[in-house]
């Protein structure tokens, strides 16, 4: 069975998925975005890399927002970053990295890897807030997205 995503029309609220292996860091990014009222419905988060694969291509949403961690088990965010950007049906969705790193060659690799913005996480909450405020306003309200039928033309 197909699942047919539309990558243009939005639902009231989109979904965010996000990549993080660290427990503390996800009840950070649930609050920021539940404090900006983003639902804790349109909320997904995976510890791996794989598990963020899985979810990308199994549910019937497909999220507005991917954010990655770029160091987790299993399988780190470099190589599920790889993974999506070669994939027909996930290489159009807007990809943020969110990591601690603030290494110049990292930022240049991702950006060379094709994400969309790369971000460093804050040390504050109120920081951490106001990124993801951000975010929401740009990609979420403003951005116009590709749908899966531009996508498939290329």
């Amino acid at each position: 069975m197909s699942i047919e995503r539309n990558y243009l029309i939005k639902p009231e609220y989109p979904s965010w998925f996000i990549a993080d292996d660290d427990v503390d860091d996800q009840i950070l990014m649930n609050e920021a975005l539940q404090e900006i009222k983003v639902p804790e419905s349109s909320i997904r988060f995976a510890t791996s890399g794989s598990r963020l694969i899985e979810l990308l291509r199994s549910e019937a949403e497909t999220p507005c927002i991917v954010m990655l961690d770029l160091n987790m088990p299993n399988m780190d965010g470099w190589e599920a970053l790889s993974i999506i950007k070669n994939d027909e049906h996930l290489k159009m969705l807007p990809l943020i990295v969110f990591t601690t790193s603030r290494e110049q060659t990292d930022i240049n690799k991702a950006y060379n890897y094709g994400v969309n913005s790369f971000f460093s996480k804050p040390s504050r909450f109120s920081e951490l807030k106001k990124m993801v405020s951000v975010i929401n306003l740009y990609w979420m309200r403003n951005a116009i997205l590709h749908t899966r039928e531009q996508l498939s033309s290329g």
